[in-house]
């Protein structure tokens, strides 16, 4: 195989970061990676640690990749001193109902906070109700308008992918990972795998599930997992979203939740249950590998359920012998948590809390774990 070509080379106060973008481990445009590396090469006893990264987006869009992901990778390389793969995979794609259903589904909710805010604050005064229903009518047309030209030039004619496509994608990027890594000075036999939201998913399922990863030893490469706001389950607890008695945001939540696992794991709701992880650690799967450890992050103010389903996967490995950690971000969102991390160029600022946490993961635990088998 030819040598890739180096497409940037990212400089900071103190350090470079060589990347590599738009590798093809598949035939297919969402079949690629990119990878990161330090410039210095190294020799076989002196690998560095890899870490395989899989983006977020709700298993539909691919823009963190290039933003968010780029810059974690880059921070990683600098601050944790190993090799990281960012993995594109196969997206799913909304059919036309799915996208009428949510337009209608957001349309409504903005119109229902529109006249709330126009009749339960201060604007009440200076407003009737009825012109409030006029700029609620209009928000729900507009909200409507927009979702359907979205579709119109976005969705048209794009293919549709299902699950299990996107786990069978980062498998074989492992398995190429597997193959190549050492000549780019990442060490193949300590790999951790990592994701955020729908890639923390994708990450932690095959971690754990034996269907994707069919090579015993490239089960045994990977030391473990880490998972940054994560989907575990195919069950959304939304209790605490009902406030003020009011069950409108509860009805909005769980309707685009189900609208979603339909577009991407299919209509029928009795095989959802096997497309997450938390039933497969429940049912003691015989992919585990148990010398593997695990770091699951979330967010202080985390979408709606994923806290409880992180809590409640964290339980299901610890029963099956994994060393869970477990860590709240303070000050962050869903978005914000990866958002919010900055390319690595002030040597002087603080280290992000979810770079200083996936660093100390991999440096303590996995090379000592590594260290411990060899």
């Amino acid at each position: 195989m030819a040598p890739e070509q180096m497409t940037n080379l990212f400089p900071t106060q103190t350090k470079w970061v060589e990347e590599f973008s738009q590798i093809h481990y598949g035939p297919h445009n969402d079949q690629s990676l990119d990878l990161y590396r330090p410039p210095v090469r190294r020799s076989k006893d002196l690998l560095l640690p890899t870490v395989v990264f899989m983006h977020g987006g709700a298993w539909l869009r691919k823009g963190q990749r290039e933003a968010s992901a780029a810059r974690l990778a880059r921070q990683l390389v600098i601050t944790a001193d190993v090799v990281v793969v960012v993995v594109g995979y196969s997206l799913s794609r909304l059919k036309r109902k799915h996208f009428v259903a949510l337009g209608f589904i957001f349309a409504t909710l903005l119109a229902s906070a529109c006249f709330v805010g126009f009749t339960a604050t201060p604007l009440a005064a200076f407003m009737s109700v009825q012109s409030a229903q006029l700029v609620s009518l209009a928000s729900f047309c507009a909200a409507a308008l927009g979702m359907a030209v979205c579709w119109r030039y976005r969705y048209a004619c794009a293919p549709v992918v299902k699950f299990p496509q996107q786990p069978h994608d980062c498998a074989a990027a492992l398995d190429w990972v597997v193959q190549n890594i050492e000549r780019h000075g990442g060490d193949p036999r300590c790999i951790t795998l990592a994701g955020h939201s729908a890639g923390a998913h994708l990450a932690s399922l095959i971690a754990i599930d034996s269907r994707f990863i069919q090579s015993d030893s490239t089960i045994e490469q990977v030391r473990g997992f880490i998972a940054i706001s994560g989907v575990y389950d195919s069950v959304l607890s939304t209790a605490e979203s009902v406030v003020g008695g009011s069950c409108m945001w509860h009805w909005g939540v769980q309707l685009v939740w189900q609208l979603l696992l339909e577009i991407v794991f299919g209509t029928d709701p009795d095989n959802w249950p096997d497309a997450f992880p938390t039933m497969h650690a429940r049912e003691k799967s015989e992919g585990f590998n148990r010398e593997q450890s695990a770091l699951l992050i979330t967010a202080e103010h985390e979408l709606v359920g994923l806290q409880q389903q992180a809590d409640q996967f964290a339980e299901e490995l610890t029963v099956q012998g994994y060393w869970v950690q477990q860590l709240v971000v303070k000050g962050t969102n869903h978005l914000s948590i990866m958002n919010t991390i900055p390319n690595p160029e002030p040597i002087n600022d603080p280290v992000h809390p979810v770079v200083q946490a996936m660093t100390q993961f991999v440096k303590q635990t996995i090379v000592q774990r590594k260290l411990c088998i060899l």
